[in-house]
């Protein structure tokens, strides 16, 4: 399955994309384990589109059960 690390190779900038959207998404009180709302967000940036499937490291300990 994929990770976090794998999207790494074709956008090397993920992880802290990831990391600023998930910050104004909590500050927002928007869900910020929203796969399809990340990879709209990386889609509306121009960075490579990382595929509809999250992967297996999405959702850290702070999130319980599956987000879409």
């Amino acid at each position: 399955m994929t990770t976090l690390a794998d999207l790494a190779e074709a956008n090397p900038d993920i992880q802290a994309q990831r990391d600023e959207w998930a910050a104004a998404r909590s500050a927002n009180g928007e869900n910020a384990a929203s796969w399809s709302a990340f990879r709209a967000h990386l889609q509306a940036l121009g960075a490579p589109d990382p595929g509809e499937d999250k992967p297996d490291d999405w959702v850290g300990p702070d999130f319980e059960g599956d987000t879409d």
